[in-house]
């Protein structure tokens, strides 16, 4: 079976939907449900230029399948040891949801962690959950800046092989670091 996301077979104002949220398709006044894809959210028409395929590619559910020095990240934005040991051992699923031209992550890696955020691909600073975020496509990836009070850094996502890879990079005394997540697609059920 085939799970690649084919972006030209669905037209642009259809509501993709993860098990972890339901947003009916009625039209923005009357959504049923929008737990942060706000009805602002939804109004916005972002460049479509913005929305290449390979992030299109992304929507869907995505379960964590391998960490390569996502501890070492960890450790440089503060996360304790004992912390950092429960993140890296609990289950991590992804969640890329579509609304005509808005995105949404849901991101649950309970107790360590749990994320429900607008991804808005227009290349502008969004303040999101006490952090400064600008999105925008970047040789065929998702590239998201984010500015913390005490570190910045950059994710890049892309989806590749039926793979969605984010690349964590971050410097350390002007030495560039990096770190990867892989995650497989993955049937969620409620």
């Amino acid at each position: 079976m085939n799970n690649e996301y084919n972006a030209s077979a669905r037209p642009s104002n259809t509501s993709e939907e993860c098990p972890h949220e339901r947003i009916t398709n009625a039209g923005p006044k009357s959504a049923t449900k929008e737990p942060v894809l706000t009805r602002q959210l939804q109004d916005r028409k972002l460049d479509n230029t913005a929305l290449q395929p390979r992030f299109q590619a992304a929507v869907g559910s995505w379960k964590l399948i391998k960490n390569v020095k996502f501890s070492d990240f960890l450790k440089w934005v503060g996360v304790s040891s004992w912390q950092r040991a429960i993140a890296l051992s609990s289950p991590l699923t992804v969640c890329i949801s579509r609304h005509n031209e808005a995105f949404k992550k849901v991101v649950d890696c309970r107790p360590f962690y749990s994320t429900d955020e607008p991804v808005l691909i227009d290349n502008k600073w969004h303040m999101i959950q006490k952090l400064n975020k600008r999105h925008s496509i970047v040789d065929g990836c998702l590239q998201t800046e984010i500015k913390g009070t005490t570190h910045n850094w950059i994710e890049k996502v892309i989806v590749q092989d039926n793979t969605l890879t984010v690349t964590y990079v971050w410097k350390v005394n002007d030495s560039a670091r990096k770190a990867t997540q892989k995650f497989a697609r993955a049937n969620l059920t409620r």
